[in-house]
């Protein structure tokens, strides 16, 4: 969560992959 704040770029592709 505190790392979507920092890199929401980097979460969205996370959720995609997981």
């Amino acid at each position: 969560v505190i790392k979507t704040s920092f890199k929401p770029r980097l979460n969205v592709k996370t959720l995609i992959r997981g």
